[in-house]
């Protein structure tokens, strides 16, 4: 912690690897080795040290949270989103999560599944201009016009300064 603190990454890096080397799924070495190489911007190999770090059933909600966005950032969507349906299981109202597992079931194309998700968030926040809109640019990629157009006027009646969605409701 100290290495990463002053910015010494390398010495962080060497320092986990032994502990790694001693202990494999030692899960806290993992983490910071997923932070060691998200600071690198190598998101893959961040990835690859989030999952094994999140595997434990003990993983807390903000370490699934962390995992999930880094998996995703490594472009790794189904592992995202199998994260966030852990975090999910634990905290079913969490926003971040219910946002972050449509945009990755978006990626995997698999639209149900995202507009669920953005309908569960809809639900419990019903006041997001940016939900009802994200719902609308999902609905009018399935061609599902009307809905997108109603979709962009909820978002304009809860922000009515919300220039792209008026752009998109044209």
């Amino acid at each position: 912690k100290q290495h990463f603190t002053a910015g010494r990454i390398d010495a962080a890096e060497h320092d986990l690897q032994s502990i790694l080397q001693a202990n494999p799924d030692h899960a806290g070495a993992l983490e910071a080795m997923s932070f060691v190489y998200a600071t690198r911007e190598d998101y893959a190999r961040a990835a690859e040290f989030a999952w094994r770090a999140a595997q434990p059933a003990a993983t807390l909600p903000e370490q699934l949270q962390q995992a999930a966005r880094i998996c995703q950032l490594a472009q790794r969507h189904a592992h995202a989103v199998a994260l966030y349906e852990r975090l999910l299981a634990l905290a079913p109202d969490h926003a971040e999560a219910l946002h972050g597992a449509a945009m990755s079931h978006i990626q995997l194309a698999e639209a149900e599944a995202a507009l669920a998700d953005l309908a569960r968030l809809a639900r419990r926040y019903p006041r997001s201009a940016e939900v009802h809109y994200n719902r609308g640019t999902l609905l009018g990629s399935l061609g599902r016009y009307d809905e997108e157009l109603d979709a962009y006027r909820r978002a304009i009646e809860l922000k009515p300064n919300f220039v792209t969605a008026y752009v998109n409701l044209g």
